[in-house]
């Protein structure tokens, strides 16, 4: 998991209260990025926590990391997905965590991230097909290639990892 928090910058002095008010939160939650690689997960049940809704792993996945942490997290807001969580951290409305590979849907330079530490989350993804069925070509040819890939060790983006058995 990654923690994601706002992205610094600003193009001018804010000029409504809301925007002095927006500007006030990002600078007190941008703490986590000045010079930081680690943010733990107290670190994030300080701050105005944005989670996935209930239904989704992640959830399940966040609410047991603070638990074993031993921080008492109240979320300021939940979303159903993590895409609108990663908005609503790029409006600067407060922190999250979610899996490293979903940082590309948030796009660049609209939060930065941070290695979580304490309780390590992991989750395992499984490939599933239908049994005593044919695959169609596509498919076979991509499950093939992802044989081939771990084989040979070719790397995984950040956050991922290959599963040998």
């Amino acid at each position: 998991m990654k923690a994601t928090v706002p992205s610094g910058g600003s193009d001018g002095r804010p000029r409504t209260r809301r925007a002095r008010q927006g500007a006030e939160r990002r600078r007190r939650l941008r703490r986590h990025d000045r010079g930081r690689d680690e943010v733990t997960w107290e670190d994030l049940a300080a701050e105005p926590f944005l989670a996935v809704g209930p239904e989704p792993s992640v959830r399940r996945l966040t609410d047991a990391a603070f638990e074993q942490a031993g921080a008492v997290v109240t979320p300021a807001a939940e979303a159903g997905n993590v895409a609108t969580v990663g908005g609503l951290v790029a409006a600067s409305l407060g922190v999250s965590a979610m899996p490293a590979l979903v940082l590309p849907l948030l796009g660049p330079g609209h939060v930065v991230h941070r290695e979580l530490t304490g309780p390590a989350v992991e989750r395992r993804l499984d490939i599933v097909v239908r049994a005593r069925r044919t695959l169609p070509p596509a498919a076979a040819a991509f499950l093939d290639l992802l044989d081939e890939a771990r084989a040979e060790g070719r790397e995984v983006p950040a956050g991922a990892t290959w599963i040998h058995h």
